[in-house]
């Protein structure tokens, strides 16, 4: 990736916190994360509709117990990636690509907003600077125990994992838990591997916007932090658990 390429990534994710921070500025000192969350998924036009945008397909359930490939197939059949061409789903990718590349390159001091270094501050989550939110939550991270075993952690975005997917089963699905498939916005709790190494449970929603996954959890964030978040959209209960590390995003994630 050349420089000029990662500072297109970074103009462009200026403007995607910019339409995140649109969305909910005006409402963050409201106790009604409700209605925050209906107003923010009612703005959203970029996620990608189950059955008409992507189709999966969950085949069979996972086991707490069993910690086996149940699932023969992949889990995106398939996903009309023409909706990946607006602004903010190029800034998105763009971004991922960056932060990949996170120790090669110190962007992250010039963003002087609070939502931007709430998400890509690196912090020590196991050693010096060796994470950040939007890293643990988008992309995933692999990190080893102190009995030795290397496991995946965080990994709660459903375009990650279908791009993952695509190359040469970098993820690997093994079944569902739970799956919310009938009302928008989707959700799939599930056993995975990433890299070979094995997810347990990790859940995330389905199709939806980067807009809209940054928006929604920096709300619950900043309103009940450390806590479930909960709310309805369409007349579905929605649950958003959060964790800080400082004042920094740990994790953000939908409890399915």
């Amino acid at each position: 990736m050349t420089q000029d390429s990662i500072m297109v990534g970074l103009v462009l994710f200026r403007a995607l916190t910019l339409v995140v921070l649109g969305c909910f500025s005006s409402t963050l000192g409201s106790d009604d994360i409700g209605r925050i969350c209906q107003d923010l998924w009612n703005a959203d036009t970029n996620s990608l509709i189950h059955g008409i945008d992507f189709d999966i397909n969950i085949q069979s359930t996972a086991s707490y117990a069993n910690k086996n490939d149940v699932s023969n197939g992949k889990l995106f059949t398939r996903v009309d990636e023409s909706r990946l061409n607006t602004r903010t789903w190029r800034a998105f990718k763009v971004m991922m690509m960056i932060m990949m590349l996170s120790h090669l390159y110190s962007f992250q001091s010039s963003f002087k907003f609070e939502l931007q270094k709430m998400w890509l501050y690196f912090y020590r989550r196991k050693a010096y600077r060796d994470s950040s939110g939007f890293e643990h939550v988008f992309l995933g991270e692999l990190q080893t125990k102190s009995d030795g075993v290397t496991q995946v952690s965080g990994f709660h975005n459903w375009l990650q994992f279908y791009l993952e997917e695509k190359k040469n089963n970098l993820a690997n699905y093994y079944g569902y838990y739970n799956a919310k498939l009938y009302s928008e916005p989707t959700s799939i709790k599930l056993q995975m591997s990433w890299h070979k190494k094995l997810k347990p449970i990790t859940g995330f929603f389905l199709g939806t916007s980067p807009e809209f996954e940054l928006a929604l959890y920096t709300a619950c964030f900043k309103l009940k932090p450390d806590k479930r978040c909960q709310c309805s959209i369409g007349g579905q209960t929605i649950i958003i658990q959060t964790y800080a590390l400082g004042n920094y995003v740990g994790t953000a994630y939908p409890l399915v």
